[in-house]
């Protein structure tokens, strides 16, 4: 297990306090894991069959392989090396559109200086498949589940869902005791427990090698799961939980 040497007031911090200092001390062993490319062949390695990943359409060259034909309402463009480097493509998406964000996100990614994982990826770009989600559809804002893990354990599962305007989140204690509830719309948990239960089990598994990660999976219509991303720093270590009594509770799990 890729561990670190604690300071001596680490059990007085909150969960988040600890993912910030967490976050100074990551080094270039954690960096695969946050390639988004790479971390599609890790995944597989590590879960075979028991989980999808996205099909990759192209890799980019630099961020002008780009024509035409590859403006695809089924696909996604993606940085390999950040976090929200995406271009949802629609029927409306231009190639000097593409160019513009490309151009911005071509650059380390680190925007909070404590995300030291990042450091060591160099920006690349890629073609991915919408996946065509249980909820939303092949509208490239799937639902994303995620699993706050310590020690290889589950402690805590969010629930993010996007509409036209913003984004959304209901987290749970891993046993489904609300935590803080805010998506506007009916998602009926009861419909897809045996889902996330599977997608349990998995974070356990891909979760194993560190102290803390989270693991962030999708659904598709087929009920098929798909790996999204590991997170090693979530909001970069700034408090997402409503109250820091919360924070500290859940920061009990990490000793």
């Amino acid at each position: 297990m890729l561990s670190f040497k604690k300071p001596l007031y680490w059990n007085k911090l909150a969960f988040y306090e600890k993912i910030k200092y967490y976050g100074n001390i990551l080094s270039i062993e954690y960096s695969e894991y946050v390639d988004k490319l790479k971390s599609k062949e890790i995944v597989k390695n590590i879960c075979g069959d028991l989980i999808e990943v996205a099909p990759v359409i192209k890799i980019l060259k630099n961020i002008y392989d780009l024509d035409k034909e590859d403006l695809n309402v089924n696909h996604i463009l993606k940085g390999s090396h950040g976090s929200k480097y995406n271009i949802n493509i629609s029927k409306n998406t231009t190639l000097k559109e593409c160019f513009t964000k490309l151009k911005t996100f071509n650059k380390k990614y680190n925007p909070h200086g404590n995300e030291k994982q990042y450091l060591y990826l160099k920006p690349n770009f890629f073609i991915e498949e919408k996946i065509d989600d249980f909820y939303n559809g092949k509208n490239g804002k799937a639902i994303v589940f995620m699993f706050r893990c310590i020690y290889g354990e589950p402690v805590s599962i969010g629930i993010m869902y996007w509409d036209e305007k913003d984004s959304y989140m209901n987290n749970y204690y891993i046993k489904w005791t609300p935590i803080k509830e805010t998506i506007p719309i009916s998602i009926n948990i009861d419909n897809i427990k045996q889902d996330v239960n599977k997608m349990i089990l998995l974070s356990s598994k891909l979760s194993s090698n560190f102290e803390f990660v989270r693991i962030d999976f999708y659904l598709d219509k087929n009920r098929k799961i798909y790996f999204s991303e590991f997170t090693f720093t979530p909001s970069a270590g700034f408090m997402t939980y409503p109250s820091k009594e919360i924070e500290y509770d859940l920061g009990k799990s990490w000793i």
